[in-house]
């Protein structure tokens, strides 16, 4: 599991791999820090090399669950 904090003010879309089909992306929209709900947890199997780009700029933080 991958825990993703969004450290900017605004709302930070990302993409990741989708559940309901095989090989295909989503857009996942994290908010801003405002009022708290800037934490979204993710599987592993749903991580794409985009997450790695945006931590690398600084927008996001990135922390790994067992």
């Amino acid at each position: 599991m991958l825990e993703i904090i969004n450290m900017q003010q605004g709302p930070i879309p990302i993409i990741v791999r989708s559940k309901r089909k095989l090989r295909s992306f989503t857009t996942l929209t994290i908010p801003g820090r405002g009022k708290g709900f800037n934490r979204v947890v993710i599987e592993d199997e749903a991580v794409t090399e985009y997450i790695k780009m945006v931590e690398k700029f600084g927008l996001i933080s990135t922390r790994v669950i067992n």
